[in-house]
């Protein structure tokens, strides 16, 4: 299980991050995914200087990927403020995005008011 250095990475921001195997377990969709796009970049052949080369365009749309299945597993540092309130607790869980129908709902009864 060598891999190229972004695995590498990837591999043991996970070890240190996720810790022990029950929380990998829980995200375990969320670490493949992130170690499948870390694969893909270390395949990725870009000349150093110019950043020019086999897949170089793919460099640009698998880099925000990975970046956003790190975030979604807390492994960087944006993701890690965001869980965190002021006080160090972990910070209250987002709300659920309003759906089509629940944002008509509320705009009827605002209406019928």
């Amino acid at each position: 299980m060598a891999g190229g250095a972004m695995e590498r990475a990837v591999r043991s921001a996970v070890r240190r991050g996720l810790g022990g195997a029950r929380q990998v377990g829980r995200d375990v969709a969320g670490v493949t995914l992130a170690i499948a796009y870390a694969q893909a970049l270390d395949g990725v052949e870009v000349c150093e200087h110019c950043g020019r080369g086999a897949g170089a365009g793919d460099v640009g749309k698998l880099g925000p990927q990975l970046l956003a299945a790190l975030d979604a597993l807390g492994l960087t540092p944006r993701a890690r403020a965001a869980a965190t309130s002021a006080g160090g607790r972990p910070a209250a869980p987002a709300p659920a995005a309003e759906t089509p129908l629940q944002k008509l709902r509320r705009e009827h009864a605002e209406r019928a008011g």
